[in-house]
């Protein structure tokens, strides 16, 4: 999870601040930055703001304790916290992304970043990433560099 989080105004309807953002998945291995994941905008989601909010709800309320999925409900009663964060899913793979080579490597470097695109393009957005640039304001770029694989 990075560091700086998105300020949303209004996550009810369409036409709020989230619908600016996008996502874009890559990996450095060889010194090589290699799109993993389809830069997507956030508002070709699935899911999105009154629909996620609904179905997030749902699942609360009604999903069990079955193969990788925990019973929230019962989960959120006993730890009452007062904040959640919600992750919306992964991009589209990339041809990449869907090869064989997909496969983490050790010396990896996976790279996440969310920006907004009435500030940013993806142009800057990779330029960013190759100068090592750090999050800026819109502009949200976490990397995880991967020593070894267990």
């Amino acid at each position: 999870m990075a560091e700086a989080i998105v300020p949303i105004d209004d996550f009810n309807e369409a036409g709020g601040t989230i619908d600016r953002y996008r996502l874009a998945c890559y990996l450095v291995r060889d010194g090589k930055l290699i799109t993993y994941g389809k830069d997507t905008a956030v508002s070709d989601y699935c899911y999105l703001n009154q629909q996620l909010v609904e179905w997030m709800l749902n699942q609360i309320n009604t999903q069990t304790d079955h193969g990788p999925l925990e019973p929230l409900s019962s989960m959120i009663a006993s730890s009452k916290p007062r904040y959640a964060v919600v992750g919306i899913g992964a991009t589209c793979y990339s041809d990449f992304g869907n090869s064989e080579d997909r496969f983490l490597r050790t010396g990896d470097e996976v790279i996440v970043a969310t920006y907004d695109s009435t500030q940013y393009g993806a142009v800057e957005l990779e330029q960013a990433i190759r100068s090592g640039a750090e999050s800026k304001a819109s502009m949200i770029i976490m990397r995880q560099k991967l020593s070894t694989l267990a």
